[in-house]
């Protein structure tokens, strides 16, 4: 008895203690439920941010998400852009992915910008209802830059609001370049109380089967342990595994090496059909059209260890729908081998719609440029005719005696005139730049005939207000020979100067040339004029480089001009590869400047208007081909008085006519004519009639395209309306080249068109000559012959002594020419040649001052002896 007692009570005790053990082993396997719940948790909430981000990444259009997010870092330039097609595009899918996956996400995305010395994080487009930007992400986990090539979650992260589950994907640009990243976020707390939740549910359960089956427990505890425990929780991963892969609204499947399909989840069970799935080949579901491609791509796989992981084809879904299918392939491996791949896939079509319907609009925009580009280009030809007609015709009347009061008439014709033509200029570039149709030459140049040129040009400008024009130039210009664009160049800076002169009344204007650093070929310069005027307003200045945009709106009724220069100006600098700005005060004046990057060029190429060739047009027989009569007679009115023999028709099938019976010397055609244009014309001419005789275009067209179809129609020069006679000649000098017109004498048709074209008011007066003279003609006329013989002969001997550095011999010429310029009374040098006499006396004469005015005197001298 005592023996069973015993036994009883070991049994009991054993019992008790295994009781005790059991439930001290209870106890701690649902605390380590507990906390492997919350832990699997975590794991769950990284799974479903990894897919979201993966299937994000596959959608977005990352070079243009980057181009944005770097050209636009400031915060409010950002929100001026969320018209922006791709920006709204990226939040709109960012806003729908964070409301339709039932989870209280955040996601957005962020740039790295290496562009300054430090690397850091832009952030760009948010998930928000109504989107929040950042700057710059300053502070964020060191990990996270690890994680961009790869992807992953970010452990300990946390920030004022508690303790995140983050994952990160990366965006790869068209380059393959991880460039960005995509992140999302749920908040931590979120999944602990479920966990919490479905913890204590657990633990419930399993303290009640624990007092239910307590003995069996007992008993087959020691059986079962830890392999049981370990096969429950297996099923219970792979069960819920399944269950993500079910939930998930992508397209998941598996297969083996070779491409047959061994498992699909629900979403690809549901818009395909179950027979075409397990078990067959993965290729079954590409249309005709892509099943080569796929082939290649397994194929790629076999052979390849490394291969490129996205996949996008065509297909079928079971109501025989055509559809568009995006995958990624990942490797799957058992024991490090290979065993097959999973493919996470998205239903695509809609982006391929989009992205047809953005190719159509591409195409619509494209033909819009276009039809801009033939408006722009007739309304240049309508309107150049006419100011052709204008500015010839004016140069044909500047010939015949005027009145004074005509002549007053007559230059405000040609301002005006000119005005306008300015205007077209402007807004043809504006039109060339918009259509991409502006090029960028690359030539060899110097600047300083380049900083000469501009201020030739509007010398009289600044005269004519009495303001100072001063330059300042780094040295290193004189030196250097630079490649690029001076016309372009040229253009910025005239456009820089014609402000600074139209907004500045009193005080100076200054040209600034710096050379900043010289690298490895290359010279950064900073080109820019500077005025004393009435400056611009702070919120103002930004404004100012828009097209039509001028700082007042009565700006363009005080002083004239379209709003157009400043903004061709920032255009072109931008195609040169620079940037442009402005620093100024409003009362005190403005510097404009732009900021150009440009290669050291190689030796200098002769300019070929310095080459041109005498050209003697007398005799020559021209037909011209011209509709409009108004320039039909200024342009037989030029060469008439060329003594050409002209021959006129009003269209082309005229021209053909003619040219049938007759032969000509050269041909002169007008582009846009009734019957035959003169493209048309001119192929008839070279195809049927097989006449080599050359042909000049003149027409109001300005495009660079209209010269190369010029040439493709068989013509072989170019003269673009409304133009000057020397224009005209120099071409035809060109175009002739090697005829028996070409250097046949000393007498030069481009001197004659050079003299016809000196329309500028006489810069002498014949009064006082004329009182000295009392009446009689002979001596007039024997004291300008006098004039026109001596005065050459002075300013040669002027220019030698200036070349001699002979101060004395300067002073000794302008003491002896001096009584001539007071008879003819020169007025814009009668003060100048008395201070050249007095500088070159000195010991110490100014010697810049003495080349100054000495060149002054020579040009204004010769002018005046071409207008005697």
């Amino acid at each position: 008895m005592n023996k069973e007692k015993n036994f009883n009570s070991l049994s009991t005790k054993l019992s008790l203690g295994f009781t005790a053990i059991f439930l001290m082993f209870s106890v701690y396997f649902v605390s380590s439920n507990y906390i492997n719940n919350i832990s699997k948790s975590e794991s769950s909430a990284l799974l479903q941010l990894k897919t979201i981000t993966q299937n994000l990444s596959l959608t977005i259009n990352i070079d243009e998400h980057e181009k944005l997010l770097l050209a636009h870092e400031n915060k409010d330039a950002i929100k001026s852009n969320s018209e922006n097609d791709i920006y709204d595009e990226i939040h709109q899918l960012l806003w729908m992915t964070r409301d339709l996956n039932d989870l209280q996400t955040d996601v957005y995305t962020w740039v790295i910008d290496s562009s300054q010395k430090q690397t850091r994080i832009v952030f760009g487009v948010t998930s928000g209802e109504i989107p929040y930007y950042r700057h710059v992400w300053r502070e964020y986990p060191e990990e996270l830059l690890s994680l961009i090539n790869t992807g992953g979650g970010l452990t300990n992260y946390s920030d004022e609001n508690g303790r995140w589950i983050s994952y990160v994907s990366p965006l790869i640009n068209s380059k393959g370049v991880v460039v960005a990243g995509i992140q999302a976020d749920i908040p931590f707390d979120y999944f602990v109380e479920l966990a919490e939740s479905s913890a204590l549910k657990e633990s419930i359960i399993m303290l009640s089967i624990v007092v239910v089956f307590l003995m069996m427990m007992l008993w087959t505890s020691n059986r079962l342990g830890k392999k049981q425990a370990a096969l429950i929780d297996a099923e219970i991963s792979r069960e819920r595994y399944v269950q993500i892969l079910n939930d998930s609204t992508d397209l998941i499947y598996q297969m083996d090496v070779l491409g047959y399909i061994t498992y699909a989840n629900k979403t690809m069970v549901d818009l395909y059909n179950n027979q075409k799935l397990l078990g067959n080949h993965m290729s079954e579901l590409v249309s005709e059209s892509h099943k080569e491609k796929v082939a290649k791509f397994f194929k790629n796989i076999i052979e390849n260890k490394e291969f490129d992981r996205e996949l996008e084809f065509s297909s079928r879904s079971n109501n025989n729908e055509r559809i568009w299918i995006g995958q990624f392939f990942t490797p799957m491996y058992k024991d490090e081998k290979l065993i097959g791949y999973q493919a996470t896939a998205r239903n695509v079509t809609e982006n391929k719609k989009l992205k047809f319907q953005l190719e159509r609009a591409k195409i619509k925009a494209q033909g819009s440029l276009k039809a801009k580009e033939i408006f722009f280009a007739n309304m240049s030809h309508e309107i150049r005719t006419p100011i052709n007609a204008i500015i010839g015709m004016g140069n044909l009347l500047s010939k015949t005696p005027l009145s004074e009061k005509q002549k007053s008439y007559f230059k405000n014709i040609r301002l005006s005139a000119n005005n306008l033509l300015i205007v077209i200029n402007d807004i043809l570039d504006l039109s060339k730049i918009d259509a991409g149709k502006l090029s960028i030459e690359k030539i060899n140049f110097s600047f300083t005939k380049l900083f000469q040129n501009i201020k030739d040009t509007n010398e009289y400008r600044i005269s004519e207000k009495s303001i100072l024009y001063e330059e300042e130039i780094d040295p290193k210009f004189s030196q250097l020979i630079f490649e690029g664009d001076p016309f372009r160049i040229n253009q910025i800076l005239l456009n820089f100067l014609s402000n600074a002169i139209k907004f500045t009344d009193q005080g100076t204007i200054k040209l600034i040339a710096k050379v900043n650093e010289i690298k490895e070929g290359v010279v950064s310069i900073q080109l820019g004029i500077k005025d004393s005027g009435i400056g611009v307003k702070k919120d103002k200045q930004n404004l100012i480089f828009n097209s039509f945009d001028q700082e007042e709106t009565g700006t363009s009724r005080k002083y004239g001009g379209t709003g157009l220069g400043l903004s061709i100006s920032k255009k072109i600098t931008e195609l040169l590869k620079g940037n442009i700005g402005i620093e100024s005060e409003l009362g005190k004046g403005s510097y404009f400047y732009i900021n150009l990057n440009m290669p050291i060029g190689k030796e200098l190429i002769e300019d070929e208007k310095s080459k041109r060739e005498i050209v003697n047009l007398q005799g020559m027989k021209i037909l011209i081909a011209e509709d409009n009569i108004i320039n039909m007679v200024y342009v037989s009115s030029v060469l008439e008085d060329l003594e050409c023999e002209v021959f006129k028709v009003e269209n082309g099938r005229e021209a053909v006519s003619l040219l049938k019976d007759t032969d000509v010397d050269l041909i002169l055609m007008d582009i846009q004519m009734p019957e035959l244009d003169g493209y048309q014309t001119a192929r008839e001419i070279r195809e049927n009639l097989k006449k080599s005789t050359p042909i000049i275009a003149l027409t109001a067209n300005a495009f660079k395209e209209d010269v190369e179809k010029v040439k493709a129609a068989g013509m072989n020069g170019f003269v673009s309306k409304p133009f000057d006679p020397i224009d005209l000649i120099t071409e035809i000098g060109a175009v002739m080249e090697g005829s028996e017109f070409v250097k046949k004498d000393n007498t030069s048709s481009i001197e004659v068109a050079e003299e016809i074209t000196e329309l500028d008011e006489p810069l002498f007066s014949l009064k006082k000559l004329e009182s000295h003279s009392r009446g009689n003609k002979e001596f007039l006329l024997k004291m300008i012959n006098i004039f026109k013989e001596e005065m050459p002969r002075s300013l040669l001997l002027l220019k030698e002594a200036l070349k001699n550095e002979d101060w004395i011999k300067v002073s000794q010429i302008a003491h002896k020419i001096k009584p001539s310029i007071d008879l003819f009374e020169i007025g814009e040098i009668t003060k100048v040649v008395r201070e050249l006499e007095s500088e070159g006396k000195k010991n110490s004469p100014d010697i810049l001052k003495l080349i100054e005015n000495s060149n002054l005197i020579i040009k204004t001298c010769e002018f005046v002896v071409r207008q005697l």
